[in-house]
């Protein structure tokens, strides 16, 4: 899985505003198919078998931030 996150800080020469953080966030970036979690589990008669939890798709987020 590869991620991906990139950022600046925009200062302002502005009376109440110092600056502003700019960020972008990019999760699994090759969109595959991965599987974090996995335990074994055991059904009504006792047979045991293995679930796993599939990760998440590709994600983007972003964010803004102001320091005042």
């Amino acid at each position: 899985m590869l991620n991906l996150g990139v950022e600046d800080t925009i200062p302002v020469h502005a009376d109440y505003v110092k600056n502003v953080k700019l960020a972008l966030n990019i999760d699994n970036l090759l969109n595959r198919r991965y599987f974090p979690n996995g335990f074994s589990n055991t059904d009504y008669y006792g047979n045991t078998y293995l679930s796993v939890l599939e990760g998440m798709p590709r994600f983007v987020f972003g964010s803004v931030t102001v320091k005042f």
